[in-house]
C-alpha cells in the first residue's frame, strides 16, 4: 500500500529445519514494514519457533532500515 512516498508492506515466511543429530523445528514469522521516507524503513515482526518436546520460543522484533 502506498500514500505519496509513504508505503506498508506486509511479510510472512516458514521455515523447517531438520537436523542430522536429530531435532526438527518449525519457524514461522509475520510482520510489517513501514516506509515514512523512500529510503528508510520501520520494521516490526513476530517469530514463533516451534520444536518438537519443547516449549515455543517467541520472539518480537523492531527494526531500523536505510537504503543508500
Amino acid at each position: 500500500m502506498k500514500s505519496g512516498d509513504q508505503a506498508i508492506g506486509l511479510f510472512g515466511r516458514y521455515s523447517h529445519y531438520e537436523y542430522a543429530r536429530g531435532g526438527e523445528f518449525d519457524e514461522y514469522t509475520i510482520g510489517v514494514n513501514y516506509w515514512p521516507i523512500p529510503n528508510v524503513a520501520l520494521k516490526i515482526d513476530f517469530t514463533q519457533i516451534e520444536q518438537d518436546g519443547a516449549e515455543n520460543n517467541k520472539t518480537f522484533n523492531f527494526g531500523v532500515g536505510y537504503s543508500f
